[in-house]
């Protein structure tokens, strides 16, 4: 009688197999991974400002409900840049599968989007913000490169800047989607709670997949190399000393003639 426990765990490995190591995969397709998590994070509160549209009493009691269609349209206008994208990316898999000015510019996009929605619900007094510019941070250096995390970060540092200055000069205000702070008396509205801490769980989630995959992969490969060495060991011990066989291992570059 076959094993469940075997069973399931070949068809674990034959799906990662199949679908091969993402840190690996094409730039390209890494833009269209980062269109889904961005479709699935922001879809799901614009869900919810529908459904707070037609049913009012969902929302909760610090959110500015004269706020809710102006939101809505700007998270619309951004899920259009994301088909446009997600079109160019389709394209880009056979012409320049690897496009840097593709995934650096849909860097800043996604940086720009999180930042106007953490500035209208309070991007100093929600801790999401910080978690969020963290989350993008280590997404762009664990997908692409540190060059693509330097530049998340930058564009955030600008929208503070540009933010910031809005609001000394008058231009900007702070916070606009709330009509009044999201706690009273020590107490936090339950609803902004709830939402917080499901935007919260999905940005730690996101991460710690990332993060425990691209860890598990290293030590993988750090067991195969010295696997590889002991076996280089044990085939040509006998012909070269151990110091010698040591500098190979370490700098296979001298093994080059000329």
């Amino acid at each position: 009688m076959p094993n469940h426990e075997s069973t399931e765990k070949s068809i674990v490995q034959r799906l990662i197999k199949k679908v091969g190591n993402p840190l690996e995969w094409r730039w390209a397709d890494k833009v269209l991974i980062l269109i889904g998590i961005q479709v699935v994070a922001f879809g799901s509160a614009m869900l919810y400002l529908c459904l707070a549209i037609q049913f009012p009493e969902i929302l909760a009691n610090c959110m500015n409900p004269s706020a809710l269609t102006y939101v809505l349209k700007i998270n619309i206008s951004f899920f259009l840049l994301y088909g446009i994208y997600a079109l160019l990316a389709y394209r880009f898999r056979k012409r320049s599968p690897n496009s840097k000015w593709l995934a650096y510019s849909f860097a800043v996009i996604i940086s720009i989007h999180t930042f106007i929605f953490m500035a209208g619900i309070g991007y100093a007094t929600n801790p999401i913000t910080f978690l969020s510019i963290i989350s993008q941070a280590i997404i762009g250096l664990l997908l692409f490169d540190i060059y693509c995390s330097l530049l998340i970060l930058c564009t955030w540092g600008l929208m503070f800047v540009i933010q910031i200055s809005g609001e000394l000069f008058g231009l900007l205000k702070y916070a606009p989607y709330l009509i009044e702070p999201p706690f009273t008396d020590g107490k936090i509205d339950n609803l902004w709670l709830i939402l917080n801490m499901g935007e919260g769980i999905f940005s730690v989630l996101v991460i710690f997949i990332l993060s425990a995959y691209t860890i598990n992969r290293w030590h993988k490969r750090e067991e195969q190399v010295i696997e590889l060495s002991e076996l280089l060991k044990k085939m040509f011990g006998r012909y070269l000393s151990v110091e010698v066989m040591n500098s190979l291992i370490e700098n296979p570059s001298a093994l080059e003639l000329g």
